[in-house]
């Protein structure tokens, strides 16, 4: 359903990502920020929160690479 329809979901650093890559999302995360935005809920972190995951074994280097890079090209159509 995911790939067919082009569904993407975007996380924010606090979810648990590791529970959804089972079920073979992990060609439609995306990381949520809210960068236009200059209130608290903005986390300019997010990325490197990603990244720390990968580090850290919570999400293999390739599912970090797809949520940071190859997701958002598709989703973007890049």
């Amino acid at each position: 359903l995911f790939r067919t329809d082009r569904l993407f979901v975007t996380l924010d650093s606090i979810d648990r990502v590791e529970y959804l890559l089972p079920f073979g999302l992990e060609d439609s995360l995306m990381i949520g920020t809210d960068y236009s935005h200059s209130d608290p809920s903005a986390n300019m972190a997010a990325l490197n929160e990603v990244q720390r995951w990968a580090d850290t074994g919570k999400i293999s280097a390739s599912v970090a690479s797809k949520i940071l890079e190859e997701n958002p090209r598709a989703f973007y159509g890049f």
